[in-house]
């Protein structure tokens, strides 16, 4: 773990920047929405967004919620500063108030908190199949070489680490209990609620993952449990997701006209063959953002899926097909989509 833990510190030693610790490191854009979605949260005005400000105008965010929602604890503890030394930023967010205000300060400490909290995870679930060696490595090469501490240290105000920091907590629930054989405990169907709940909130691609989760969970973590009572923790998993998503999405659609970007005629729209056979050599091998030299680790972890035969692996081959999904929206997308590769 140390070793993760010195990578981590000599990325952060080269990314930040001291001007932009000043600033609070908030790009225009998306990371309005998820900082107004903490702010609502942590100055009490949920459900309500009066008092917010972000790029898109009235109404709620139309950038999924949950990023705000877990980073909602830090930005409160931090704005205790802000509160105490009289700030604005306490009646009102506004685009003047927010760069450089301690709440601010808050969503940047939970992204690295997260994102250390994502890597000890892996770590610690790597580390009961593979030896302490392996496990760092593989942690280094897939978080370290592959842009993850651009999202922690350059652009924290974002949504990535907090998806990478859920999927890797349910990625140790799920090498814990194939290496115990032991059946999912209660709490552990709790913690496994909330993370498939927050799946969806943190990134609205990602619902076909969090519907599979749980039946991953019901066939490799369940074994000593009959039919009925598979279908039982499965309901209450599902259940205990969809009581977060109401809470968190509808709930506050209830109050305030929702603001939006219609995306439907760029994810749907068709095109001819012959440009998706283009768009396909693009995405893995073109000059900008090519998969084989941004994310070449993971086009190395999908191959040794196809190839290496335990039956620890099995389950995450079918959860990497889910990724396909994402793929997809690349696919059809026609462009790199932003900041830093395919995200």
């Amino acid at each position: 773990m140390l070793r993760i833990y010195f990578f981590i510190f000599l990325s952060a030693f080269i990314l930040l920047r001291p001007h932009n610790l000043k600033t609070g490191m908030i790009y225009s854009g998306d990371d309005w929405s998820y900082f107004a979605h903490s702010s609502a949260i942590a100055f009490g005005q949920f459900p309500h967004y009066d008092k917010e400000v972000w790029h898109i105008g009235q109404g709620i965010p139309f950038h999924p919620s949950g990023p705000g929602v877990l980073a909602s604890p830090f930005v409160f503890l931090f704005s205790l500063i802000d509160r105490l030394s009289g700030s604005d930023i306490v009646l009102q967010r506004t685009a003047q108030n927010i760069p450089g205000s301690w709440s601010l300060f808050g969503f940047t400490f939970a992204t690295v908190f997260y994102f250390l909290a994502g890597c000890s995870f892996l770590f610690y679930g790597l580390k009961k199949h593979v030896s302490e060696r392996s496990a760092s490595w593989a942690v280094i090469l897939m978080v370290v070489l592959q842009g993850a501490p651009l999202f922690a240290f350059r652009r924290p105000v974002f949504s990535h680490i907090y998806e990478f920091f859920i999927q890797s907590f349910l990625v140790f629930i799920l090498l814990t209990i194939l290496k115990s054989s032991r059946s999912l405990k209660w709490k552990q169907i709790f913690f496994i609620g909330l993370a498939v709940g927050l799946t969806i909130l943190v990134r609205y691609n990602n619902i076909f993952m969090a519907l599979a989760w749980p039946v991953i969970f019901a066939i490799w973590g369940m074994k000593e449990y009959s039919i009925k009572e598979k279908a039982l923790r499965v309901s209450v998993i599902y259940f205990m997701a969809a009581l977060l998503i109401i809470f968190f999405k509808f709930l506050p659609e209830m109050f305030v006209t929702v603001s939006g970007v219609d995306v439907s005629d760029r994810l749907l729209g068709a095109k001819l063959f012959s440009v998706f056979f283009q768009r396909l050599g693009h995405i893995f091998i073109g000059l900008d953002w090519g998969l084989i030299y941004t994310a070449p680790f993971l086009l190395i972890g999908l191959i040794c899926l196809c190839f290496i035969h335990r039956a620890t692996i099995v389950p995450f081959r079918w959860l990497s097909l889910l990724l396909l999904v994402n793929f997809a929206i690349i696919m059809q997308w026609m462009t790199q989509g932003g900041w830093y590769g395919y995200r």
